[in-house]
């Protein structure tokens, strides 16, 4: 697999670097970093992946994404102007971070552009996604509050969203009612979230304010999608490079071993957080 990953990288980047139109929308005034671990193959349970993500609250805005996109993203806007090759030259040591993976390789905007919603940018095949939908969730408030996370009381609260149950942990200690990914809505900041199986677990482990620059990202060429469609498109495109590879027909290595792992990785791809 260690083969295949400064070619599925280098097959990615301009993707990465294509056009886009940036619009500073705040100033991040505190950041807070998640671990994402998640199964992403329902058939290998013990096998975990791990993503980090943060979460940036501005004034007036919020943004959930991986954290190398939020370095891209900043290194591609200073550079904005110049050529495909020179802004490669020039912020390719940001390719050094781990990237994220089919999961996580998405944006999410809060309140942005309009309040009360959700603005999701997934990239998918050398496609952008771009999907809106409402910032509801219905939590029941349960009554213990016994567990610690940083140094910070916590209470539980449990939901249903897109097909799973989940447990969340969130602190009174900081008054912000947002977390990671879509578990927002609750009295302060969550600090831990996860479905009740824990194929997907968000925790927090730094919390860092710095002041920079929020980005909203508009791609040249966007799909307009809900999320039901998300998960269908996601999982014809998990389909479609799976035909491509073991077809044969427009993806061949030399060395046919490669063919088949590389075949086995994308298929593996089949336990999305989101199921409808």
């Amino acid at each position: 697999m260690k083969k295949l990953l400064p070619l599925l990288l280098f097959l990615l980047i301009p993707g990465f670097l294509s056009a886009k139109n940036y619009t500073v929308i705040d100033t991040t005034k505190v950041s807070f970093y998640y671990d994402y671990t998640f199964v992403k193959d329902t058939t290998n349970m013990t096998e975990l992946r791990h993503d980090d993500m943060v979460l940036q609250v501005g004034s007036r805005f919020a943004r959930f994404s991986h954290n190398f996109q939020v370095e891209l993203d900043s290194a591609c806007y200073i550079y904005r102007d110049y050529t495909f090759e020179e802004r490669y030259k020039y912020i390719k040591d940001v390719f050094t971070l781990q990237g994220p993976s089919k999961y996580s390789f998405y944006t999410l905007y809060k309140d942005y552009p309009r309040k009360r919603e959700y603005s999701m940018d997934f990239y998918i095949n050398k496609n952008n996604i771009r999907i809106s939908e409402p910032m509801v969730q219905g939590w029941n408030i349960e009554e213990n509050q016994d567990t610690t996370i940083m140094g910070h009381s916590c209470s539980l609260a449990t939901c249903h969203y897109a097909g799973r149950d989940y447990r969340a942990w969130y602190t009174l200690d900081i008054p912000i009612s947002m977390g990671p990914y879509k578990f927002d809505g609750l009295p302060g900041l969550v600090m831990r979230v996860e479905d009740t199986k824990k194929q997907h677990v968000f925790q927090l482990y730094k919390i860092e304010k710095r002041k920079r620059k929020m980005f909203y990202v508009e791609h040249d060429k966007e799909i307009k999608a809900n999320p039901e469609d998300l998960c269908g498109i996601f999982r014809n495109n998990i389909q479609k490079r799976y035909r491509e590879i073991t077809g044969g027909k427009k993806v061949q290595f030399d060395d046919p071993s490669l063919n088949s792992r590389l075949a086995i990785v994308i298929n593996s791809y089949n336990n999305f957080i989101e199921r409808y």
